[in-house]
């Protein structure tokens, strides 16, 4: 079987990088890259995080970028602080940290130079969609090359997870960041 070429696109918390060692663990998933919004998470720690759990599975040659398009609704300071806890586990204080995969330019553009040069990729976004409409207002002929885009942006019929004092509680932070 082909396998489905994945970019991954995830803003730190303990869901996203959960997520990150599922798809690691998939035969039939070629991850491509991994992109990091500043959402959900203090970019530094949620880097060390991917990081880290790409070295525990051997996958310190996919490309990793680092975000940096900022929402109007921040997410919560103490949500935000997962990936450092993550990083405090055992585990995690004895993996070693490499970063020869991190890449200078900022996740966006990793996803264009991704999207031009491979075809039929999913992109699987656990956090805001910001890198992937960044990307493709810059170059919008590389929705030629996405088969399928994965957003988790909330769900129909129930209320979201926005309980703040000026919202109805109907949005997921994702679209509400």
């Amino acid at each position: 079987m082909e396998k489905q070429k994945v970019i991954f696109d995830h803003d730190g918390g303990v869901d996203d990088l959960l997520s990150l060692m599922l798809l690691l663990s998939m035969d039939h998933i070629e991850l491509l890259g991994v992109t990091i919004t500043p959402a959900d998470c203090y970019l530094p720690d949620a880097t060390e995080s991917t990081l880290k759990i790409l070295t525990l599975f051997g996958a310190e040659n996919v490309p990793v970028a680092q975000g940096n398009l900022h929402g109007i609704n921040a997410f919560p300071a103490d949500w935000r602080a997962q990936p450092k806890i993550c990083n405090a586990l055992p585990t995690m204080l004895s993996t070693p940290l490499h970063d020869d995969n991190l890449c200078a330019e900022p996740a966006h553009e990793l996803m264009v130079k991704l999207l031009t040069v491979h075809q039929d990729v999913r992109v699987l976004m656990t956090g805001p969609c910001s890198n992937l409409v960044k990307a493709l207002d810059m170059e919008p002929d590389i929705n030629q090359a996405i088969a399928e885009v994965i957003w988790m942006g909330g769900a129909v019929d129930v209320g979201g997870n926005v309980a703040m004092h000026n919202h109805n509680k109907s949005a997921e932070w994702n679209v509400f960041w």
